[in-house]
Order: C-alpha cells, then structure tokens, then sequence
C-alpha cells in the first residue's frame, strides 16, 4: 500500500510505502504523482519504506519503474528526495536511483527518518503529516 500527500507550506510530498511493495503499486504511484498537478513544482519528498516488509519487484519491472520515473515531466520531480529505509534490498534499489538523479535532482537514502528530515532542511514539527496527520491539521500560527 502507498499513502501520499502534500504539505504546500513546506512545498513537500510525503510518501508512505507499507507491505509488499511490487512494480505495479510503484508504477501507478509513479502516473499518478505525473499526472496531479498538486505534486508539481515541490521542493522536496520524503518516501518513507520502513515499512516495507518485503519486495515483488523483479528486473523487468525495476526497468519500467526507472523508464517511468525517467518520463515524469520536469514539474513532477522534487529537487530533493529523501528515500528512509532499514532494508537492506531496498536500501540498494534506493542506490540505483541516487546514480540516475538527473540535473537540478538529488536522492539520497537513509536509515533514519530525522538524518532525512536534516538533509532536506525540514524540522519534525514542520511536517504534521509525518506522524500521519494531513497538512490541514497543522497548527495555526
């Protein structure tokens, strides 16, 4: 299962991956976030795998799911993306994309959520959808 949001405030697209992740679920989260104009022009996206239990995902299907990313129109790409992950099979997927970030893109994978939230200059507080409440319920201020 995926479960995405984002928090224009902060211009950041939260991802939530749970389960077995495989090539199909990847691929319509891929269409979808090209095709929803609130996931354009973001700074930044945080894909949070850690509870990913395991992966359906062969060769094949890594190939579409890079070929797809690599169609994503320029405005559908965040220009930071934080990948968070404790496997080891995912965490090396996450590589292959580090190596293909293109101009104006970086990714870059982590094992903790907060080196990820640092890196992408984001405080915890700042990202009221972490903890799985929506943008709408951030405080006033």
């Amino acid at each position: 299962m995926i479960r995405h949001d984002v928090d224009p405030k902060t211009r950041t697209r939260l991802a939530r991956f749970e389960g077995v992740l495989c090539a199909e679920s990847l691929l319509a989260f891929v269409d979808e976030i090209g095709r929803d104009p609130r996931h354009h022009d973001l700074d930044r996206e945080i894909l949070d795998l850690r509870r990913v239990v395991d992966l359906d995902i062969d060769a094949n299907g890594l190939s579409a799911i890079l070929a797809a990313n690599d169609a994503l129109p320029p405005a559908a790409c965040a220009h930071r993306s934080a990948v968070v992950s404790n496997d080891e099979l995912v965490f090396g997927m996450v590589r292959v994309f580090e190596l293909r970030a293109t101009e104006g893109q970086e990714t870059r994978g982590f094992r903790r959520i907060d080196d990820a939230l640092s890196w992408l200059g984001l405080a915890r507080d700042e990202v009221p959808f972490l903890e799985g409440r929506s943008p709408a319920h951030r405080k006033a201020e």
